[in-house]
């Protein structure tokens, strides 16, 4: 038995550094091409989490401004490409029953929650006469930091750390698609569709749709090479 937990534990490790290697070598392989500087307009689906009335809180919108690098594999501004990025949000949100939930600041459980919504996405773009296309997707960590609750409210952050990370209910995947639309020498407008899905949905316990977002975006690009 104890063999086999070894024989594990250095699998684990093993597989962590060629992970850590093979992301290292794609990071030295490419060549950073342009920077996003943009706002977005989501919707954020609040799920019925039970039967009664206290199960159901209203979805919300949110506006979040947010930065993204563009690079290359190749040095084109076609192909394939890894687009990290990050988005801020700031919204009242509770944990009802293990579950948290963005929430209306009437209600005394809510506390004040400063998000970042950070993606490490791979994609493909193309060019369609002057535009170009963007197809992307992958691996989105949403960080969660309560701030304060409600005044006389009745919030604990040691609640809402336990919901965010106690089952690890922080990892979503993404997918998004943009257009570019060149403007003048040096600048772009970047218009596009998100979706976020958070996939620790599916051991949490929370429906599979809960938290999911979808944001219309828009952008303004500026190279950070001469083209």
């Amino acid at each position: 038995m104890r063999d086999a937990e070894k024989g594990g534990n250095l699998n684990k490790r093993v597989l962590t550094v060629l992970m850590i290697s093979l992301v290292a070598s794609a990071v030295h392989g490419i060549e950073w091409m342009s920077i996003d500087a943009g706002i977005s307009f989501a919707w954020r689906f609040n799920a019925k989490l039970d039967s009664s009335p206290e199960g159901k809180q209203p979805s919300i919108v949110l506006l979040s401004p947010g930065v993204a690098v563009n690079a290359s594999f190749d040095g084109s501004s076609s192909g394939a490409y890894f687009r990290p990025g990050a988005w801020l949000t700031w919204v009242s949100e509770e944990v009802y029953r293990g579950v948290a939930r963005s929430s209306s600041p009437e209600r005394a459980g809510h506390m004040k929650i400063l998000g970042f919504i950070s993606e490490l996405h791979f994609g493909y773009a193309f060019k369609v006469e002057k535009f170009h296309i963007g197809i992307q997707g992958g691996p989105t960590v949403h960080i969660r930091i309560p701030l304060w609750p409600a005044k006389s409210g009745t919030g604990k952050a040691m609640e809402f750390w336990r919901a965010y990370y106690g089952k690890a209910q922080f990892i979503n995947l993404g997918i998004s698609s943009w257009l570019l639309i060149p403007l003048s020498e040096g600048r772009d407008l970047l218009a596009g569709i998100s979706y976020i899905l958070p996939i620790s949905n599916f051991w949490s316990g929370a429906p599979p749709a809960h938290g999911m977002q979808v944001a219309l975006m828009g952008a303004l690009r500026f190279p950070l090479k001469r083209r």
